[in-house]
């Protein structure tokens, strides 16, 4: 295939994507961060406590709020 300067670009040389991490991997790593954080007096750390709650609960919302075979 040409590119638009008239190269050939050959997408077999492209290095595929990379997965990112799982839902699970990123709840665990929250989880972890809450647990770190949670005994620090600092109104940034309190902060952070509090998103980090709030991203598991909506991780939670948007799995359940996905239809799969199981729901049927």
């Amino acid at each position: 295939m040409r590119s638009a300067m008239g190269m050939i670009n050959d997408d077999s040389s492209t290095p595929a994507a990379v997965p990112g991490p799982t839902q699970k991997d990123a709840l665990q790593a929250s989880l972890l961060l809450r647990e770190y954080v949670k005994d620090i007096d600092d109104p940034f750390a309190c902060k952070l406590e509090l998103m980090l709650g709030s991203f598991g609960l909506r991780t939670r919302v948007l799995d359940t709020s996905i239809p799969t075979l199981e729901n049927y």
